[in-house]
């Protein structure tokens, strides 16, 4: 399976809608005229109820709380772990090519999990000049694991994409976990690297089909920044 994730949410959504076009199952939709989308919506519910079950763990541990707020959060983890059987869903997602930023911006616990429960797995990592990337951020007001401030200086922020775009790196080095990069919005100018990129990840792609595709597909005034 092929994961595209990554800083620039444009990218991944115009990469995912490029697969989707070339006839790969991708999941979620992309509205008309619109810059994101495309996340499939089993692969991105495994992916928030991972995240929940590691801030419970992280916010509990070494707590000494009462008896029955203990209580819940037990019933809590076995609704989500067990009920839900999430490494069994995973080892079920059968789309060929998925995407959601989660893969990376919460890659402490989601990658170990996909990691464990899921073969074939290789990942393409779209990449931002990181200045655009937060002035986009901002300016859509996003609250995620990476960006939990909104009011997070610019420095600091890229501090964290750094930080975090390492440890994802190291993870994937020490899995074997076949990656590569591009970098948006650069690759609306460049469809030969894409092609490229995505069959040496194992894609099958007509290299004039997809041309065709591309060139209708990329529209430059919807980049921002």
């Amino acid at each position: 399976m092929l994961v595209i994730t990554g800083t620039g949410r444009c990218g991944t959504t115009l990469i995912a809608e490029f697969c989707t076009r070339m006839g790969y199952e991708t999941g979620g939709n992309l509205p008309e005229g619109e810059t994101e989308g495309r996340e499939d919506g089993k692969v991105k519910s495994l992916n928030h109820n991972i995240n929940v079950l590691d801030l419970i763990t992280t916010l509990t541990k070494g707590q000494n709380l009462p008896e029955d707020v203990k209580d819940k959060i037990v019933n809590i983890q076995k609704t989500i772990d067990t009920n839900r059987n999430i490494s069994d869903k995973i080892k079920k997602v059968d789309n060929e090519v998925v995407k959601d930023p989660a893969f990376f911006n919460r890659h402490e616990s989601c990658l170990d999990n996909w990691i464990q429960n899921k073969e074939n797995l290789r990942f393409l990592i779209m990449i931002r000049d990181l200045d655009s990337s937060y002035n986009s951020a901002k300016t859509k007001g996003y609250v995620n694991f990476l960006w939990d401030d909104k009011n997070i200086s610019l420095e600091d922020w890229k501090k964290k994409v750094y930080k975090t775009h390492f440890e994802f790196i190291k993870k994937l080095i020490e899995n074997n976990i076949p990656f590569k990069h591009l970098k948006f919005p650069d690759i609306t100018d460049n469809y030969k690297e894409v092609y490229k990129t995505l069959t040496e990840l194992g894609l099958n792609i007509d290299y004039n089909k997809g041309e065709e595709v591309w060139n209708k597909l990329v529209n430059k005034k919807l980049i921002h920044f």
